[in-house]
């Protein structure tokens, strides 16, 4: 079963869209069947997708699984993971059921860009422990 303990707690990193953890992140993946740790210091900017959306944990998720030295996942299981956690953090409010009709087709709409943008764009750009300057 899909779940995260607590929310991600961030700074801002002055003067860009990069945020950075502040304490340690745990989640699990039904996808990989596994617990997630993401370790306090992590740079991340939320969704990378054109349309940024109401799901920064499942862009933090995914911003670490695309990251060369985090966990041995194919580019399309770490979209997998992303669909996984918009789910999971949609399912977290409270909605009408034609707000979360929506909400699945825009979801699909997300993972599939991110499963179909060219490796060199973002996948295995960047190490877990890269800097808001690395990423700059």
């Amino acid at each position: 079963m899909t779940i995260a303990i607590g929310l991600p707690q961030y700074e801002i990193i002055p003067g860009t869209r990069l945020k950075r953890l502040t304490a340690d992140f745990r989640a699990y993946s039904d996808t990989i069947k596994h617990w997630i740790i993401i370790r306090k210091g992590f740079v991340c900017d939320d969704e990378s997708t054109p349309w940024r959306g109401e799901n920064p944990m499942a862009g933090l998720i995914h911003d670490w699984a695309s990251r060369k030295d985090s966990i041995n996942v194919s580019k399309t299981t770490a979209a997998k993971m992303y669909l996984e956690f918009q789910c999971y953090e949609d399912s977290l409010v409270k909605r009408p059921w034609y707000s979360k009709a929506w909400d699945c087709l825009w979801r699909v709409l997300k993972a599939g860009t991110v499963a179909i943008v060219p490796d060199f764009v973002y996948w295995h750009k960047y190490s877990v422990f890269s800097t808001a300057d690395d990423m700059l």
